[in-house]
């Protein structure tokens, strides 16, 4: 796919639909699922953030100093999403289906983004598709 801002995109993205999903849950009174919704959007933004920040870094030829702290970044990274998660699916405040649910945030908009892509491909202004008369 030749988009290059396709990971900016994404977060932005599912920051807005994070927001608009907390702002309509609130609204419908389901407090432990916003919440969930929250962490779930949350830890996966944070995934795909560290995948475009850390890991790159990580693996282009550079200082070996600011490697090995981009290494012990991505490290810590998973310890702080066990801690989040245990205390999310624990807690009697937080709604463990919105956890769940809110997770699939990104993987959906990175989806409909480039189905979007696609589908932009084969329109008739493009010259994909032909009417047939």
């Amino acid at each position: 796919m030749p988009d290059e801002q396709l990971p900016i995109r994404v977060l932005k993205t599912s920051l807005w639909l994070t927001g608009l999903g907390i702002v309509l849950l609130l609204g419908q009174g389901l407090t432990t699922w916003a919440l969930g919704w929250s962490i779930g959007c949350l830890l996966s933004m944070l995934s795909l953030a560290s995948l475009i920040y850390l890991v790159p870094r990580l693996v282009a030829p550079g200082r070996s100093r600011k490697k090995f702290w981009l290494g012990i970044g991505v490290l810590v990274k998973l310890p702080i999403l066990a801690v989040v998660l245990n205390y999310a699916m624990a807690s009697p405040f937080v709604a463990p289906m919105g956890v769940f649910v809110g997770a699939g945030l990104v993987p959906a908009v990175i989806v409909l983004k480039v189905l979007g892509y696609q589908l932009s491909l084969q329109s008739p202004s493009v010259g994909g598709w032909r009417c047939r008369n």
